[in-house]
């Protein structure tokens, strides 16, 4: 890993950039906006990789900041492949940015279904579903190693029963519902409490001519009234630990509870929080994150 030069006191401004691959520059640049709330700017570099670049203040950043980050970017590399890092002067006459540009490339998530950017829908010619999707700013966008493998236990599970309809518990940019009813789920509906979220859903939904089939709701799970043989939640383990009861809910005797997004350390406890409902029929596993499949006892 480049380390690059460090920012002189005396310097206001100077520029971070890291320099990686798709699926690394993705993970980084998530924490990045997360520790710095601030936009950056995604260059290609060639050959797969990414170079982001955001501008710091050095009297409002702490040197710990850094440390972290390039902490994360050492275990990444393990992985990931090379990741390079490292500083330079801000130009004075470079517009700063306020709010991420997402970035992405195509992928599959296996032969029956793949993402693409806005746009390139009509240009894959291969067999199988393809997904148009805007991740917007904020929202996952399919590269993220949580998300792959929450799709490819989506893929399994669709491929393995018939399921009627579906409910995504936190839908974000909406990936996972879309998902659902391009392998054959006939309806889903797609939750999430911010508006934006909602918004976006609903534009992907009609871009891919699935709204339909895939309807957004502005609402709280505790909202929803209905049940379902499939429900699906990308999220935090502290949001599936609180609304364990609420998901359980929300499942048919005999259906699907999909979970993902949350570290695998976390995995034990998700598990005994829902055991004397819920069998585990599968779990799989990237990284440092996890995805479980189980079925509600009838």
């Amino acid at each position: 890993m480049k380390k690059g030069r460090g920012p002189s006191d005396s310097s206001s401004v100077f520029c971070l950039w890291v320099e990686a691959s798709t699926q690394a520059a993705c993970l980084l640049g998530t924490s990045l906006a997360r520790e710095t709330g601030k936009g950056f700017v995604v260059e290609s570099a060639g050959e797969g990789r990414w170079r982001l670049r955001l501008s710091l203040e050095t009297e409002r950043i702490p040197h710990r900041l850094l440390s972290r980050i390039r902490d994360q970017a050492r275990r990444l590399m393990v992985h990931l492949g090379p990741i390079d890092m490292g500083w330079e002067p801000w130009s004075k006459e470079e517009k700063k940015v306020k709010v991420e540009k997402r970035f992405f490339r195509e992928f599959a998530v296996s032969p029956s279904l793949k993402v693409v950017p806005l746009g390139r829908g009509g240009l894959s010619g291969e067999e199988g579903g393809v997904l148009e999707l805007d991740p917007g700013k904020d929202f996952n966008c399919g590269l993220e190693p949580w998300t792959q493998i929450a799709l490819i236990a989506l893929e399994e599970v669709a491929g393995s029963e018939r399921v009627e309809s579906a409910l995504d518990a936190k839908a974000g940019s909406g990936i996972m519902a879309l998902s659902a009813a391009i392998l054959g789920v006939e309806r889903v509906v797609a939750l999430d409490t911010n508006p934006q979220a909602v918004r976006l859903i609903r534009k992907n939904a009609k871009r891919n001519r699935l709204a339909d089939r895939v309807k957004a709701k502005c609402a709280e799970l505790k909202e929803e009234g209905s049940a379902y043989p499939l429900v699906m939640a990308l999220e935090s383990h502290k949001f599936l630990l609180r609304e364990k009861d609420s998901l359980s809910r929300r499942v048919i005797p005999g259906g699907i509870l999909l979970l993902g997004g949350f570290w695998h350390k976390w995995t034990q406890k998700i598990v005994e929080g829902l055991e004397d409902e819920f069998q585990v029929l599968e779990s799989k596993r990237t990284l440092w994150w996890e995805a479980l499949v189980l079925r509600k006892r009838k």
